[in-house]
């Protein structure tokens, strides 16, 4: 039986160095994949929040360079007034919201 050395140890090295690049590849394409499905599914909590996000963030800027009992504080606290309803804790909603 003739045992050629010379492939023997080729394979080794192709397999040590191809080895790692397609582990790491399929790696990489399977944190892809559940990103995207982590995208797609959406929790009904995080939608709210999204959505609140984009009603409320004009109105808390304008709520935060406003002065103190100006008319620009008065729109911004009507305006979240009308998204939430009467008696928001304007200060917290904004610091969360921003």
């Amino acid at each position: 039986m003739n045992i050629n050395i010379d492939s023997i140890v080729r394979s080794i090295a192709i397999v040590a160095v191809g080895l790692p690049v397609t582990l790491s590849i399929s790696n990489l394409t399977d944190a892809t994949t559940k990103l995207a499905e982590n995208t797609l599914k959406r929790s009904p909590y995080s939608i709210t929040i999204e959505e609140l996000e984009e009603t409320l963030t004009r109105p808390c800027i304008d709520y935060f360079i406003s002065e103190y009992d100006s008319k620009l504080e008065r729109e911004a606290k009507n305006s979240i007034d009308d998204a939430l309803g009467d008696g928001a804790k304007y200060k917290a909603l904004c610091d969360f919201i921003l």
